[in-house]
């Protein structure tokens, strides 16, 4: 279901139980989106990601993401994401579905892992993808540092609002 969406044809995952928040952006772009395996929130120009546990993501809620994401980006410059962690990644058919659909100079992300050793091959990856950083589930901290957002506590109350969980900080 969407509700106060000027233009749902743009995220095709209405027809599959999404929800869009009422608050808008100024090309009304929801600003947010909870899908049936994932949520999402624009917080000015940060995306807080938050995934389902256990619950692989759907292609029809990745293609909402990707529409949403290009809508953002028409009046926005830049965006910064922030992935939180628990969840399972995107499929390999989905992230060539997003390399294909942004322009990864106008998009940074901070993708964070509970399994060290998931943690320890992207950070080998990243090397070769500069927009993508890896941190440790309890790195929200130097996540959001990365990503230039200094308001940890905004960002908490996103991520617990869209269902997602952090453990305590780092020790």
């Amino acid at each position: 279901m969407i509700t106060n969406h000027p233009r749902p044809a743009i995220f095709p995952s209405a027809a599959f139980g999404a929800k869009v928040a009422k608050r808008q952006t100024s090309t009304r772009v929801p600003s947010e989106l909870i899908l049936p395996t994932f949520s999402v929130r624009l917080l000015d120009q940060l995306v807080v990601f938050v995934g389902r546990p256990g619950v692989l993501i759907a292609d029809a809620d990745w293609s909402c993401y990707l529409e949403w994401l290009k809508a953002l980006l028409l009046d926005a410059s830049e965006l910064r994401v922030l992935v939180t962690p628990g969840a399972p990644p995107p499929t390999s058919t989905q992230r060539s579905l997003l390399n294909q659909a942004i322009r990864f100079d106008s998009i940074r992300f901070a993708i964070m892992f509970s399994d060290p050793k998931v943690l320890a091959i992207v950070r080998v990856m990243s090397w070769f993808m500069k927009s993508i950083e890896p941190f440790g589930a309890r790195q929200l901290q130097k996540a959001l540092e990365h990503l230039g957002e200094s308001d940890i506590t905004r960002v908490r109350t996103a991520i617990r609002e869209l269902g997602g969980v952090l453990p305590d900080a780092a020790p």
